[in-house]
């Protein structure tokens, strides 16, 4: 038991300062990126979704999305990460910068796979 609340503490401290991380890195873009060019900004992260070369905007808005359903069901979370992991480095075959993002936000989502009980949930604090 007690390896598995330390396996559960290293996967939440992993997942907050990688979430912590991304937060820190794209969120003061985002806001400056609004200020300067307003509302038509809204437009350009929904295109950033279309085109995912040399803009992190897509991933890591995805990762974000796929980190808070991480809290309620393990499972599609991470599958949303690692799919988004995927697509980055796929789109950026020929920009290795982009592993900067993915291998943490991967790591994050095998993480929490590998904690599924045989159920298919995740262990929740007081079941450890």
């Amino acid at each position: 038991m007690a390896i598995r609340k330390g396996f559960f503490s290293a996967k939440v401290i992993v997942g907050i300062v990688v979430t912590l991380f991304f937060a820190l890195s794209f969120i003061p873009k985002l806001v400056l990126e609004f200020v300067e060019k307003g509302l038509p900004y809204l437009g350009d992260i929904a295109r950033s979704f279309v085109n995912w070369y040399d803009d992190p905007t897509a991933f890591i808005l995805s990762y974000f999305v796929g980190y808070i359903l991480l809290w309620w069901k393990a499972l599609p979370g991470s599958v949303l990460i690692i799919l988004a992991c995927i697509l980055s480095v796929v789109f950026n075959l020929d920009n290795m910068g982009f592993l900067i993002f993915a291998l943490p936000a991967l790591a994050v989502a095998v993480l929490y796979l590998t904690d599924l009980n045989k159920t298919g949930k995740t262990l929740t604090a007081h079941e450890k």
